[in-house]
């Protein structure tokens, strides 16, 4: 409640919805090695998160944390809006991938979300005294186009699928398609 002589009354303090996307454009190579453009947009307290460990560590250190953390070689890195906060931060990208393709004979297996890949369980505890609270809605968007080299054709691709929690109170989009010799994937 704002309490003013002029104009005292409620004051809503749902926050914004915080948004972060992924947009990945890899060529696959005969060997079973992606190499492309990888470009992030965040805004709100994901930019924010980004902003701060940039500063913090320069920009250096941050491209090194970035290679580290999904196993990429970054060969080229831009950044855009570090300075304006009302603009989404954009990270920019050039990268090459080995780690990331199985090959067994004459064929090679991918796991298209190379990133923000949820390999455990993130609620670990056995009991919860109170709800979970992320502090702000999220939306986390993850898109990859993957093209295919010449000759080579998509044998099984998964199919698309869509969970609601109840209430509507949260959803998980996978969706993939094959149009000619790329694949695209949205999570």
């Amino acid at each position: 409640f704002m309490i003013s002589p002029e104009k005292p009354g409620w004051i809503g303090l749902s926050s914004s919805k915080t948004k972060t996307s992924a947009t990945l454009d890899f060529q696959l190579s005969d060997e079973g090695k992606l190499s492309g453009k990888a470009v992030f947009s965040h805004d709100s307290y994901f930019a924010q998160k980004v902003r701060k460990n940039y500063f913090t560590k320069g920009k250096d250190e941050y491209v090194k944390d970035v290679a580290s953390t999904y196993q990429w070689e970054i060969t080229s890195a831009e950044f855009e809006n570090l300075d304006k906060l009302s603009e989404s931060v954009k990270e920019i990208y050039q990268v090459k991938l080995d780690e990331h393709i199985q090959m067994a004979g004459d064929k090679m297996y991918i796991n298209p979300i190379f990133i923000q890949r949820l390999d455990k369980n993130p609620f670990q505890s056995q009991s919860r005294a109170y709800p979970v609270d992320y502090g702000s809605p999220e939306d986390r968007l993850f898109m990859v186009k993957i093209t295919l080299p010449d000759g080579w054709v998509a044998e099984e691709i998964p199919q698309p699928k869509a969970w609601v929690l109840p209430a509507n109170s949260g959803r998980y989009v996978y969706n993939i398609s094959q149009t000619g010799n790329m694949i695209s994937v949205t999570s």
